[in-house]
């Protein structure tokens, strides 16, 4: 690929926001893949349920994806706004099955001890990722909330319930290797770490199936009038 393509590409990205959820989708999409590949692999050859859990919600999270990308490419934003709609609505039905995912790799996290191990300083660098990311899609949804599109939205929904399990698996890697794991105190609060990241994710699923569907249920109403 020549210079000046690349940079057309680069202008693009910046330029046309479908090119650019689509760039962001397709990346995030490959690595969930490959890495719940990787896991569920994983799981069937140690046999290990925590590493089968691990797999599945990354999986879900790659269907998930895949589903907004497949939209994005074939309709782009803004295109059809009931379309529109319509997978968003998707998008916050398939979150509970994320939920689901997430309570049985939270269990797992609480009852058997286990967390992602990070050697040496590594862990300090995966804090600084984790903390970024939500940076990030917190700061986008405070610029964006008054412009969004359903399927942008729904990008960022996705986003931002990823990033919550990504610091409520970091809290547990944190505790395991600076706390006594035999306290009740580190249990109680991976447990009420888990909760609440499993509850925000179920409102934000809740919100968007009720929220889609009432404003479907106003555009069919105002077609029939």
């Amino acid at each position: 690929m020549s210079k000046d393509a690349i940079i057309e590409y680069l202008r693009r990205y910046r330029r046309d926001i479908n090119f650019r959820l689509a760039v962001n989708l397709a990346l995030t999409l490959a690595v969930n893949v490959i890495y719940s590949a990787f896991k569920l692999i994983a799981a069937i050859y140690f046999s290990s349920n925590w590493q089968g859990a691990v797999g599945v919600y990354y999986a879900i999270l790659s269907i998930i994806r895949f589903t907004l990308l497949w939209s994005v490419r074939k309709t782009g934003i803004g295109g059809d706004y009931e379309s529109d709609l319509k997978k968003y609505r998707v998008v916050g039905l398939m979150l509970v099955m994320l939920t689901v995912a997430l309570s049985a790799m939270a269990v797992l996290m609480i009852r058997d001890n286990k967390h992602v191990e990070y050697p040496g300083s590594l862990i300090f660098l995966a804090s600084l990722w984790a903390f970024y990311n939500v940076s990030v899609v917190i700061v986008q949804l405070v610029r964006h909330r008054k412009n969004m599109t359903p399927i942008s939205a729904a990008s960022r929904a996705i986003s931002f319930s990823a990033a919550l399990v990504s610091l409520l698996s970091l809290q547990t890697s944190l505790l395991a290797r600076f706390a006594d794991q035999s306290t009740a105190f580190v249990r109680a609060m991976n447990i009420r770490t888990a909760l609440i990241v499993i509850l925000i994710i179920l409102f934000i699923s809740v919100f968007m199936t009720v929220g889609s569907t009432k404003a479907l249920r106003d555009i069919n109403s105002d077609g029939q009038e």
